[in-house]
């Protein structure tokens, strides 16, 4: 195990260094208040969405769960997995973001409870990735194990780059779709709020 500068994109910390381990490396639990507070470290979603969020770093955020997208598949490199989006609120902003693998599976298992009124929603160590000068945030994917030559690293083919692009751009379009549908949904429930007359109780 070694130290070394913090350096390169996707950083999990704002410190200068980080430890690199070895396959050789062991660790041992250790009791004691040497690492104390909160494992989150929330960033308001108005830095994200508003560009003032420095991408290289992962992100924490929270919100309230307004819309969930259609599970999808999403093929890279010859690997499958699944996707979804879901829209994010807090203190008037919206975002987005995408799910990836087992993230998908953990959401619809909650899903299927039923209990989705006033749902938060916290997330942890998310990319952070600007698409039309608009910050969105997507789960970190597991790595799985797959050969792939440094030739075909080094170079993409043309059309494979075209096809992430299409791919980026179908994303786009169903989480603005998802967070259209739940603006119409809050407004129709504003609207039946207003013309609802209350309820007064009776006087003897």
């Amino acid at each position: 195990m070694g130290v070394a500068a913090n350096g390169g994109s996707y950083k999990t910390t704002h410190h200068p260094y980080k430890l690199n381990f070895q396959f050789g490396t062991k660790c041992l639990p250790l009791c004691g208040a040497l690492v104390s507070g909160s494992d989150f470290k929330f960033v308001p979603i108005s830095d994200i969405v508003g560009g003032s969020y420095d991408c290289d770093y992962l992100v924490d955020v929270i919100g309230m769960l307004t819309g969930v997208g259609t599970e999808r598949e999403y093929e890279r490199n010859g690997s499958a997995t699944k996707l979804n989006v879901i829209a994010m609120e807090a203190d008037g902003y919206k975002l987005q973001c995408t799910l990836f693998g087992t993230y998908v599976d953990e959401l619809n298992t909650f899903l299927a409870t039923g209990e989705t009124a006033n749902v938060v929603v916290s997330i942890q160590l998310a990319k952070v990735k600007v698409f039309q000068e608009e910050g969105k945030i997507e789960s970190v994917q597991r790595k799985e194990k797959r050969t792939e030559s440094k030739k075909r690293k080094q170079s993409k083919p043309a059309t494979e780059t075209q096809a992430h692009e299409a791919e980026a751009t179908a994303i786009e379009a169903e989480a603005t779709a998802i967070e259209a549908e739940a603006t119409a949904t809050k407004r129709t429930r504003e609207e039946h709020e207003a013309t609802t007359p209350s309820q007064e109780p009776l006087q003897s």
